[in-house]
C-alpha cells in the first residue's frame, strides 16, 4: 500500500501578555496577567491553566499556550516585585522595660497613616505602655501598602522593697544613730548625702527630723522609705551620772546589762515624759539583765537604787 504524507508548515504562534497594571505590587495584593484569547489551552509557570492568572508573589512569570494546530507559543517573562517588604519595626527610645508606676514610650516608623495598635482605640504614631505584654501595629506606608510591625514584648519591673532599720523614737541632739537598709540594693541615697548601705545620722536641730532613703535596684527602679525621729535637747540630763559608783551599763542584743560593785535593790525605766516603762524590785544582785526586746526604740532614763545607803543612780539609755 502507499501512504501519502502532506507536509504543512505552521508558523509558531506569537503569545503576548496583556497587562494594564504595574509590575510592582503591595505584598498583600495581587496582579492579573492575561494571555491572548486565540489559543486552545494555557499553562502558566506557576501551574495555572486559565487564560488569566492572579499572581501575588514576587518572581518571574510566563505562560505557554497551544493553538488549534497543536503548536505551542511561549510568552516573554515578566518580573513581579513588591513595593515594600510589608514589615516595620517599633521604635523603643527607652528600651523594652520600665518600672512599676511608670510608663514606656513606643513609636511607629515614620510616614505611616491609618495606624492601628493592638489596643482598643489607639491610632496615634506613639503610645505610652503601662502594662506588661506584647504590642504591635498595622498601618499604610508612603507607597499605599499595608505594613505590619514586629511584635515587641514589654516588661514591667516591680519596685524594690526599701526599708530603713535601726531607727528609734527619740534621740538627743547631736547624738548619732545607726541606720541601715533592710534589703540589698544596687545603690543608696540618704537624705543626709550618704551613698552607703548603712549610715550614721546625727541630727543638728531639735524637734521631729525625717530621714529618707531612696534605693535603686539593678533594673534602675527606685523606691523610698522614711522614718521620723524626735530629737530632744538633752542638756538637762548631761550631769545626772556624776556619782555612778562605777556601775557599768551595756546595751546589746535587746538587753540592758548592769554590772555594779554593790547589790542592786530596785530599778525603774522612764521615758523622757516621766512615764514608767518598766520596773523591778528586790533584785539583790550585783549583775542584772533587763530584757528590752518589747520596749520601743527610743531614749530612756534608767534609775538604779543600790542596797547600800539607798544610793540612787540615773543613767541615760538609748535603745536602738
Amino acid at each position: 500500500d502507499t501512504i501519502s504524507i502532506t507536509q504543512v508548515n505552521y508558523n509558531s504562534p506569537s503569545l503576548v501578555l496583556d497587562t494594564s497594571s504595574s509590575f510592582f505590587i503591595c505584598w498583600d495584593d495581587s496582579i492579573q496577567l492575561t494571555a491572548e484569547n486565540n489559543f486552545n489551552s494555557y499553562l502558566w509557570s506557576n501551574g495555572s491553566t486559565s487564560q488569566s492568572a492572579f499572581l501575588n508573589e514576587e518572581g518571574y512569570y510566563y505562560v505557554s499556550a497551544t493553538d488549534s494546530n497543536g503548536c505551542v507559543g511561549i510568552s516573554d517573562s515578566i518580573q513581579i516585585e513588591y513595593k515594600t517588604s510589608g514589615r516595620n519595626g517599633t521604635i523603643q527610645p527607652q528600651g523594652n522595660e520600665y518600672c512599676e508606676g511608670d510608663s514606656l514610650l513606643l513609636l511607629t516608623q515614620y510616614n505611616l497613616t491609618n495606624i492601628e495598635w493592638n489596643l482598643n482605640n489607639y491610632s496615634n504614631d506613639s503610645i505610652y505602655i503601662q502594662t506588661s505584654g506584647n504590642y504591635y501595629y498595622s498601618a499604610i506606608d508612603s507607597l499605599g501598602c499595608l505594613t505590619l510591625s514586629d511584635t515587641t514584648t514589654i516588661i514591667e519591673n516591680n519596685l524594690p522593697g526599701v526599708q530603713i532599720i535601726g531607727g528609734v523614737d527619740s534621740i538627743c541632739l547631736h547624738d548619732s544613730i545607726y541606720l541601715s537598709s533592710l534589703t540589698n540594693l544596687n545603690t543608696y541615697s540618704w537624705s543626709n548625702g550618704s551613698q552607703n548601705e548603712s549610715n550614721y545620722y546625727t541630727p543638728d536641730s531639735a524637734g521631729l527630723n525625717v530621714i529618707f532613703l531612696t534605693g535603686f535596684d539593678f533594673n534602675n527602679c527606685s523606691n523610698t522609705d522614711s522614718i521620723t525621729i524626735n530629737t530632744i535637747d538633752c542638756t538637762a540630763y548631761d550631769n545626772i551620772e556624776e556619782n555612778n559608783y562605777d556601775i557599768i551599763f551595756t546595751v546589746i542584743n535587746n538587753q540592758i546589762l548592769i554590772a555594779a560593785p554593790l547589790k542592786i535593790k530596785n530599778f525603774t525605766l522612764y521615758d523622757l515624759n516621766g512615764k514608767i516603762v518598766l520596773q523591778k524590785e528586790n533584785i539583790k544582785l550585783n549583775n542584772y539583765i533587763i530584757n528590752s526586746q518589747n520596749i520601743a526604740p527610743s531614749l530612756y532614763l534608767l534609775k538604779i537604787e543600790l542596797e547600800k545607803n539607798n544610793s540612787i543612780i540615773i543613767k541615760r539609755i538609748s535603745l536602738h
